[in-house]
């Protein structure tokens, strides 16, 4: 090609070439233009058009770092090309460098602010980050740009669901369905807001719909599982739970085991039961361990090794446990099964679930003593007085550090102990994390004083938090591990439930079927907290003046 730097005679030569490589992209010949690339560097260093097209390119064939070269270029030669910001902005936002990606699409809107791809790509950079709220901002005024935007509306929906906007997520993710009926991550995703608001039965028959529709669809299958948990359909429900394995990403968590799977019709000598999810789950289903032993001749736990010293004191003295790593072997054994797992034989009915002893783990008795005299040393109540007359211990949790749900779950320590405080209580801290600003300002503002026991860890020493916890006289915790962990001891347990909560907590009702020594306050659709800590308050009220 005879290549002129006149501009006159290089917008000549452009013209044709755009089309013809345009033609190429459309038709998927990516190769055809990417083997052009240096002629046509050469031949057009001043245009725009070449440079973004050889971008679109190289992108398409996986070759993200010669895309963005060829984007940035284009930027340099024309600042005001829209598509080269918003493809930039992807680029580089699948390789999560969010903050530049975020300058693209923000210069992009500069450009043209009724860009529906620059606001929904803007959405896309942000919920990475975390910001659900702003995210979902964009994506609405995708939405509003472009009213047939079906990712949009999905991805609005995700968000809303996210921040805890279910009833927007729920009619975000249906419009995204009336433009498209045959997306059946849509319907996964309307089942999956529907039963975390407590619409299980409704929740079901999507769920459902999206397995008509991708029937080997893990995820699906796995939320879906989690509903009938909720539900109460134990049998069913731990059958779809093993989906979990299969779900995109899980590969990497997935233990490489070779034993089979125990089942309790096959006799096994040696069993080997291994700790997944979080701590709050291990501490949930510890209660299967003595059953367990009862079925084989040695048992080997692997758990959280924070837990060991509470799991050891509270089960059978010759079973083995072991601090669970992440490249466990189970050689040696005739059968393996996850703790988790071993809920689908032990835990298939209500029924078998309402049999598990009450207080199935066990603080230890000497350090509970000790701390109970510390906190009385710390309230400065005497030794001297009457174990009738004394006041009341009350642990305290607020917080979860969940990176999904705890700022749904969370509240504040002043509205906690508001609702809380009465002169007959000494309120000691359960919450693990640094409260230290919060209970000095608490003390500050109201004269409350929620003591810190310097000599547990609650984040680390889980034994000496189980002590503390058997201190007390009673729990206020939010759904968080403490709860998990004062349900198990069998402590007197209030739980605070937003309306998002775990299947553990099932729909309604104040009885937890897994801890029955705990009294659930749920939230349900309601604004703020309020109504569930005035309920909360007349109950410690009543219960105080017995």
């Amino acid at each position: 090609m005879d290549v002129s730097t006149d501009q006159d005679q290089i917008s000549v030569d452009l013209a044709p070439s755009v089309a013809r490589l345009t033609r190429l992209y459309e038709r998927g010949h990516l190769d055809m233009i990417a083997a052009q690339e240096a002629q046509l560097v050469a031949a057009f260093p001043k245009a725009s058009a070449i440079a973004l097209l050889l971008g679109a390119a190289q992108a398409g064939l996986g070759k993200t770092e010669a895309a963005i070269g060829h984007f940035r270029r284009s930027l340099e030669i024309d600042p005001l090309l829209l598509d080269a910001y918003n493809n930039l902005g992807v680029l580089l936002n699948s390789q999560n460098q969010i903050a530049p990606a975020v300058m693209c699409f923000v210069r992009a809107l500069m450009v043209m602010p009724g860009s529906a791809a620059a606001r929904y790509n803007l959405g896309l950079a942000l919920h990475k980050t975390g910001a659900g709220e702003m995210a979902a901002r964009h994506y609405r005024c995708a939405t509003v740009a472009d009213p047939l935007y079906r990712d949009a509306y999905y991805n609005l929906g995700i968000s809303n669901h996210k921040i805890g906007a279910f009833a927007g997520a729920i009619d975000s993710v249906r419009k995204c369905l009336l433009l498209q009926p045959g997306f059946f991550k849509g319907y996964n995703n309307l089942a999956s807001s529907l039963s975390d608001i407590g619409r299980v039965e409704e929740a079901l028959r999507h769920f459902d719909r999206a397995l008509v529709l991708q029937s080997d669809d893990p995820e699906t299958h796995h939320n879906r599982g989690l509903a009938l948990l909720k539900k109460g359909e134990f049998s069913a429900a731990w059958k779809a739970c093993d989906w979990r394995w299969s779900r995109p990403g899980a590969a990497h968590i997935k233990p490489h085991l070779t034993a089979p799977e125990w089942h309790p019709e096959t006799p096994s000598r040696r069993l080997l039961l291994w700790a997944e999810q979080g701590v709050g789950d291990e501490i949930l289903c510890a209660s299967v361990i003595p059953e367990l032993r009862a079925q084989c001749e040695q048992l080997t736990v692997l758990a959280d090794r924070r837990l060991i010293p509470l799991m050891a004191r509270s089960s059978p003295a010759d079973v083995v446990f072991q601090a669970r790593t992440e490249d466990f072997s189970d050689a040696g054994f005739d059968a393996q099964i996850s703790i988790v797992s071993a809920g689908k034989y032990l835990r298939a009915s209500t029924a078998r679930i309402q049999a598990v002893p009450q207080g199935y783990l066990r603080a230890d008795p000497t350090q509970t003593g000790r701390l109970r005299a510390a906190i009385y040393r710390a309230a400065a109540v005497p030794d001297t007085a009457q174990a009738i007359g004394r006041p009341r211990i009350c642990g305290l949790s607020w917080r979860s550090e969940s990176k999904d749900t705890g700022s749904l779950k969370s509240l504040s320590l002043a509205a906690l102990a508001a609702a809380v405080a009465h002169p007959q209580l000494i309120f000691v801290n359960l919450q693990y994390g640094d409260t230290l600003g919060e209970r000095q300002q608490l003390k500050l503002a109201t004269g409350i004083d929620v003591i810190d026991l310097p000599m547990v860890d609650n984040f680390k020493d889980l034994d000496g938090l189980a002590a503390t916890i058997s201190a007390c006289d009673m729990v206020v915790s939010i759904a968080n591990v403490t709860a998990d962990l004062a349900g198990a001891l069998g402590a007197d347990l209030k739980v605070l439930l937003a309306q998002r909560s775990d299947w553990r907590w099932q729909l309604a009702g104040p009885e937890s079927i897994w801890y029955p020594s705990a009294h659930l306050y749920r939230r349900g659709a309601a604004a703020s907290w309020q109504a569930v800590l005035d309920q909360l308050q007349h109950d410690i009220n009543v219960a105080l003046r017995r």
